[in-house]
């Protein structure tokens, strides 16, 4: 059980709120309950190839209210991170729909490769790419390669400048880490997978700017103006949500929807102060 009631709730959306595009059963009217009762909300979520307005239309779409001021995502994050960060250089993997606010920072333009298994093949491309991007051996390379979720543009070529970037001195940033999420047919494989590849093959570590990073949920509180004590951090995955959590010592909630599994649960070296069968649960538990 939680030690105080809440004043804030940092709220998970996907597999929380919503799975796949559906909302959670229950999952809207909780919502609406517990902001009319008085609960301060902020949508604590990794989606990290979608603008605040655009996750926004999505809760309207399932009947849930928000506003943008109400989610916070990565983006949140790197937008701080670039402006603490002036004067340096960049190369950015990221959505359609997130690039063009920080087009204007990139050092270079983006490169495409041909597709084919021919090794010659993929070596005049691999020229062919630093050619496009105005990189010679000698060049300086970005101070720092940003990846976020970018399956609608993802090529080799861009995968491997920024690996040719990382092997040359730049420092790598990930809005988020995650393994895979769940879409309505099952799993998709996730950023995570995209940031272990580069770490490995430059031997550079990411700094992670999304959930579980404890610095990702102080900011959120910093927000907020509350300590950890005063919010309660809902959401289906305990490596993410749980761990974040923890990670600035605010109590969780772990609902039984969307990534929750119990394998997952009895693994973990974290355990939520409560388990909940879904969010339609919450308001009950909080006593509305």
């Amino acid at each position: 059980m939680i030690a105080t009631q809440p004043k804030a709730l940092l709220i998970d959306l996907e597999g929380t709120v919503r799975f796949g595009g559906p909302a959670i059963p229950g999952a809207a009217q909780a919502l609406n309950r517990l902001r009319a009762a008085g609960y301060t909300l902020r949508f604590v979520t990794n989606i990290d190839s979608m603008t605040p307005e655009s996750i926004c239309r999505g809760l309207t779409e399932i009947g849930a209210q928000g506003t943008p001021a109400e989610i916070f995502t990565p983006l949140v994050a790197l937008r701080r991170f670039v402006a603490e960060h002036r004067g340096c250089t960049w190369y950015f993997l990221l959505s359609a729909e997130l690039l063009p606010e920080f087009e204007g920072l990139m050092r270079s333009t983006n490169p495409t490769v041909p597709a084919g298994g021919d090794t010659a093949a993929h070596a005049a491309a691999g020229s062919a790419v630093g050619a496009a991007v105005g990189e010679s051996s000698t060049s300086r390379p970005p101070d720092y390669v940003v990846i976020g979720d970018f399956r609608d543009r993802m090529t080799y070529g861009l995968l491997n400048q920024a690996y040719r970037h990382l092997v040359a001195g730049s420092r790598l940033v990930a809005l988020q880490r995650q393994q895979y999420f769940m879409g309505p047919d099952g799993r998709y494989l996730d950023n995570g997978a995209f940031v272990q590849m580069l770490e490995w093959a430059s031997g550079v570590e990411a700094l992670v700017l999304g959930k579980p990073s404890g610095e990702f949920y102080r900011l959120a509180l910093a927000e907020l103006g509350l300590g950890p004590s005063a919010v309660l951090v809902v959401g289906d995955d305990v490596a993410m949500d749980v761990a974040g959590a923890r990670a600035v010592g605010a109590p969780s909630a772990l609902v039984r929807t969307g990534k929750f599994s119990h394998e997952a649960l009895e693994a973990s070296p974290v355990r939520p102060d409560l388990v909940l069968e879904s969010l339609a649960y919450l308001p009950e538990v909080l006593g509305l």
